[in-house]
């Protein structure tokens, strides 16, 4: 049967299929992306916990079992443990950001980042990263000092070696002061820190800084250790360069550790503990003076160095912090680190 030329043929309709939107899209891959970034995260913190908690009690094992022995019978038995320390905290803290670096597929060069820093700059940075870690290392001891006075004894005892030669000195300072400086910045500011920068350096800044917190597993270093996070996360940021960082990092434990070194000595050096306490406060506020001087320096060059640049990502605020408290490594990572925490002080 031959069909006219204009004749209408009837054409069932066809199913609508709306097209997905590219931005919805990229939003699911960047929260699904980040909410992987962040259980891995949590699952390097729980490793990098376990591993200084075994290795330290191996090693504890190891030399109090040689104590009194051919192996350690001579005046210098404090340098083994040091060396045994400085061991744990490389092996747990510096080794693990490096695997979780590699397991990551980030390049070394993205996330340990050394770019030149002018000498004038880079000691205006350590300037003020130094200060603000003494201030708030001093506010910390003044709380503890407050609260002991009423009856409260929140410190934790740190057995402090008697250093009587050089050689003590420069072991206790490379293993308490340089190691930790260099191993828990490869792991806090450059393998957390430069991980989460892509969610946006305020974010970064503030979770690797939490994180470096918690992991000191000590209620009453938390907040400090929390500033100190702040003020070197930062000065990474600002610089583009972990050596301001390791600077003051260095900077802030070798001044503890000269501290430890003077209270635990005081009687054997001819001082008294008020002098020390003086000459401490007189330090600090000679350091707040440079500080403040750097503060001035560098606001005049660049009005907004003490403010991250903005997060220009897809993701929102809410949806970053969500990823941040929901994911289950972090949250247990974070709950084994408080009962750390908790037994430390059960224990005082």
């Amino acid at each position: 049967m031959n069909t006219p030329e204009n004749s209408y043929m009837y054409q069932p309709p066809q199913p609508y299929y709306p097209q997905p939107d590219p931005e919805v899209i990229r939003f699911q891959n960047e929260k699904r992306q980040m909410k992987s970034t962040m259980n891995t995260i949590g699952t390097m913190i729980l490793i990098a916990t376990v591993v200084f908690f075994v290795f330290s009690m191996i090693l504890s094992i190891v030399y109090y079992a040689l104590v009194g022995t051919k192996t350690l019978q001579s005046s210098l038995d404090s340098i083994p443990l040091d060396i045994l320390s400085g061991l744990a905290n490389v092996a747990a803290i510096g080794i693990c950001g490096l695997v979780f670096i590699k397991v990551g597929k980030n390049k070394v060069s993205d996330v340990l980042i050394f770019e030149k820093v002018s000498l004038k700059k880079l000691l205006a940075v350590v300037a003020i990263g130094f200060t603000v870690s003494m201030i708030s290392n001093m506010m910390t001891n003044l709380y503890l000092t407050s609260t002991y006075n009423m009856g409260l004894d929140l410190n934790i005892d740190i057995d402090t070696p008697l250093c009587n030669s050089a050689l003590e000195i420069i072991v206790y300072f490379l293993s308490t002061a340089i190691v930790p400086a260099f191993s828990e910045e490869i792991l806090f500011r450059g393998a957390i820190l430069g991980t989460l920068r892509k969610y946006g350096d305020t974010f970064a800044i503030f979770v690797s800084s939490l994180l470096f917190a918690l992991f000191h597993a000590n209620f009453v270093q938390i907040p400090f250790a929390f500033v100190v996070g702040l003020v070197l996360a930062w000065s990474v940021v600002y610089t583009g360069s972990m050596l301001p960082a390791i600077l003051i990092h260095a900077a802030n434990n070798g001044f503890s550790v000269l501290s430890d070194i003077i209270y635990s000595n005081i009687d054997s050096i001819n001082m008294s503990e008020t002098m020390a306490d003086a000459l401490s406060i007189i330090f600090v506020a000679f350091m707040a003076i440079i500080c403040l001087i750097a503060v001035v320096k560098l606001s005049k060059k660049d009005k907004n160095f003490l403010k991250p640049a903005q997060y220009d990502g897809i993701l929102d605020r809410k949806t970053r912090v969500n990823n941040l408290v929901t994911s289950p490594t972090i949250i247990a990572g974070t709950v084994l680190l408080l009962i750390e925490s908790f037994i430390n002080h059960s224990t005082v």
